[in-house]
């Protein structure tokens, strides 16, 4: 059986979604999302994947999602010995990394595919070689995933799409299919099918609170009239009730009821229907849907100062990582040859680091560390932060800590120069006088700080570093001039600020709820600090 045959004997393809197909009930679901519509729900909202879009969380997580995993650079790494390095000239390399298309960079690419696989829960590429013969890609496509669906043809397994009107077939070989949660194994479970109920409820609230607010703030009623009232004059009551009430800038004008006509309040406001609580609550439940930290779709109380480092950690382990390693395991078994498969000579990786170093202070901490103790070279270091090499040509030689002695045969251990190692011990004694001086001030301020519980939260976010940086930039500036000249690790003066802010932010969270329980915590965390900072040389 050909191909095409196959597709036309179909009965469930793309093409038969048609209003003048007989076969196709009214009722069909596909049918009513094809048309707009979507499938009716209990709160009497269709909902169809860009209405979706129109939840505030939903857009949140979509955009940020797929934002932050298209990012995170994507390489064709070529093994090299016990090491591994990008490999550049490899076909796929500047498909995945550059340029996906002749209209489409990278970026672009792999965020709207991520779009597809978070509202559909699956998203395929297709893989265009350009020579029929050879197994090297020369572009990545967007397949739609609505107009999607994987097939058997003589039991080879297929991918029908629908373009510019018309149904291609293409081998499963030749396509990237991600997927997320499936019942069957092949097809992913639509998420807005999955919380279509929820979704809709969100959409019903939103229009709620529109309608509210257009109609000026006003809820509706029941207008009742005296039964002895004439008809003529009910009729009156009610057209110029209706005409001041029910008009669109009801909100500045006011009612008068005549003739002992009374209204009745009968729809529930705005607060007592509690839209602000509802609106965190579905925050939280599309977190929930995507896995997302509650605090990065705005869910109030969901973090504190010593959690938000934890809750990033969480938000790749539990969240992106399972796309980026979906992403690659497909382009490991359909960008790369057979050959290079069978070989393991390549492998394709995203670039983590480049999203888990979050701030410059980080990368620095790495590179110093790694130049210090030898394992990194100072011109790789600077490659990190895209800098050129030391102009001094000296910046590919690896620096060896000259007080670290030698263990010798037999166990001895070559002593260092003795003039070297008296300076050394004299150092590390004034890096503990230092770091004591800085932390007895910081910790009277913080004491003194914790007697206004009802300040102390802006203080601690703002104010502590606002008001002691430049103390403690001044104070340790002798001895970091001298750590530099020995070759050792400077004390950075914002790092005991920010140490400190997370410990008391800690015991904010967790003191009782009297000014007498804020002081012991934060006294007793004041006490800890010190002494893990002066005892941590």
């Amino acid at each position: 059986m050909g191909i095409l045959r196959a597709l036309v004997e179909k009965p469930n393809a793309r093409r038969g979604l048609s209003i003048e197909n007989p076969g196709v009930p009214l009722t069909d679901p596909s049918l009513a999302e094809a048309l707009g519509q979507g499938t009716e729900t209990d709160a009497g909202v269709r909902v169809t994947h860009a209405k979706a879009l129109r939840i505030a969380p939903v857009w949140q997580a979509i955009h940020l999602i797929s934002g932050d995993v298209a990012k995170i650079p994507l390489n064709v790494y070529r093994r090299s010995g016990e090491y591994r390095e990008i490999d550049p000239g490899h076909p796929a390399h500047k498909l995945i990394r550059r340029r996906a298309n002749y209209r489409q960079n990278a970026f672009d690419f792999w965020r709207q595919i991520l779009v597809q696989r978070l509202l559909w829960n699956q998203a395929f590429v297709w893989i265009d070689r350009r020579n029929p013969a050879s197994d090297r890609p020369s572009a990545l496509y967007q397949l739609l995933s609505d107009r999607t669906e994987l097939v058997d043809i003589d039991g080879e397994p297929y991918v029908i799409t629908e373009i510019d009107h018309q149904l291609r077939a293409f081998p499963y070989a030749d396509v990237l299919h991600l997927k997320g949660i499936s019942l069957d194994g092949v097809n992913g479970f639509d998420l807005v099918d999955a919380a279509r109920q929820h979704f809709s409820k969100m959409l019903a609230a939103i229009k709620f609170s529109s309608r509210f607010f257009r109609n000026g703030g006003r809820v509706g009623g029941i207008l009742e009239l005296p039964i002895a009232l004439a008809k003529k004059a009910r009729d009156r009551v009610e057209e110029g009730f209706r005409k001041t009430y029910d008009s669109d800038d009801a909100a500045f004008r006011t009612v008068v009821l005549r003739d002992g006509a009374k209204f009745h309040s009968a729809q529930v406001n705005p607060k007592d229907a509690q839209l602000v609580e509802v609106d965190q609550n579905d925050a939280r439940k599309v977190a929930n849907f995507f896995n997302v930290p509650g605090h990065k779709l705005g869910v109030v109380g969901t973090t504190s100062y010593a959690s938000v480092e934890a809750e990033n950690r969480s938000y790749y382990d539990g969240c992106l990582s399972h796309y980026l390693m979906e992403i690659a395991s497909e382009a490991v078994i359909k960008l790369l040859s057979a050959r290079e498969q069978e070989a393991d000579s390549h492998f394709i990786e995203h670039q983590v680091a480049a999203l888990l170093w979050a701030d410059t202070q980080t990368v620095a901490s790495i590179i110093s560390d790694g130049i210090q103790n030898s394992w990194m070279s100072p011109n790789e270091g600077r490659r990190l932060l895209n800098w050129g090499p030391r102009p001094d040509g000296q910046g590919d030689a690896f620096l060896q800590q000259l007080n670290v002695g030698t263990v010798l045969k037999g166990g001895g251990i070559s002593q260092p120069d003795q003039a070297r190692a008296q300076m050394i011990a004299a150092l590390d004694q004034l890096r503990v006088d230092t770091l004591q001086r800085l932390a007895n001030r910081l910790g009277i301020h913080a004491r003194k700080a914790a007697k206004r519980r009802a300040g102390f939260s802006a203080w601690l976010s703002a104010e502590l570093e606002a008001e002691h940086l430049e103390a403690a930039r001044s104070m340790l500036a002798p001895l970091n001039a001298l750590e530099a000249a020995c070759g050792r690790d400077p004390i950075a003066p914002a790092d005991p600020l920010r140490s400190l802010r997370t410990a008391l932010g800690l015991a904010f969270d967790q003191a009782g709820p009297s000014d007498a329980d804020l002081v012991a915590a934060v006294d007793a965390a004041v006490d800890q600090w010190q002494s893990a900072l002066v005892g941590g040389k």
